[in-house]
């Protein structure tokens, strides 16, 4: 099974970072953690876990069961009908997986202050300059959301980043990916032959 990188800001203490990599390992391989080390005053903190689709594998069943309904709608809180859903279906048994790292990655969130961003994604064209979603929400709710819409479409999308870059293509700064609300992704970078932003739809 391949493994994937994570990498937090110092923000994140000894413990909190050997707690998220110990949680994640219950169904994934994650490496040693990485430290990003930021040097602006009061910088947000952020968590990456980059690596190829085949170290997502194990989430793709899943989260290819998370209902479509759900992508649009999850922005109202409890008592809406659909988020309400959402929370039943997570109590699932065949989606616990998707559950428990979403819960990981929401939690180690909670543990600092001030703005968390979580990065998901591949890192491909490498760790540096990956592709990857991301969300500065810690509501479990919405780290499975991005979660479930990168995770079934990481093949396809690696297949893309890699044609584009083969096509001459190629970014300046990485590849990022935005959730749209029918649960697709759109791929947008600065491509360096002409600078301009380019955008890859993946249904």
């Amino acid at each position: 099974m391949s493994e994937l990188t994570l990498v937090l800001t110092e923000s994140f203490s000894e413990p909190d970072t050997t707690a998220l990599r110990t949680e994640l390992n219950r169904h994934l391989r994650v490496r040693e953690p990485m430290r990003l080390v930021r040097f602006s005053i009061d910088p947000p903190s952020v968590i990456v876990l980059l690596g190829a689709a085949a170290a997502w594998k194990v989430l793709v069943s899943p989260a290819a069961a998370f209902p479509k309904s759900f992508f649009g709608t999850l922005g109202k809180r409890a008592g809406d009908a659909a988020w309400d859903g959402a929370v039943e279906w997570m109590r699932k048994k065949d989606v616990e997986p998707l559950a428990e790292v979403a819960t990981a990655l929401a939690k180690a969130a909670e543990r600092v202050d001030g703005k968390v961003t979580i990065c998901v994604g591949l890192d491909y064209p490498d760790d540096g300059l990956g592709t990857t979603i991301s969300t500065d929400s810690r509501d479990v709710l919405e780290v499975v959301r991005i979660l479930s819409a990168f995770v079934v479409r990481a093949e396809r999308i690696s297949a893309a980043v890699r044609e584009e870059i083969e096509r001459g293509n190629g970014q300046v700064g990485p590849f990022s990916m935005d959730l749209e609300r029918d649960g697709s992704v759109m791929i947008r970078w600065h491509a360096a032959s002409d600078s301009k932003v380019h955008e890859r739809h993946i249904p």
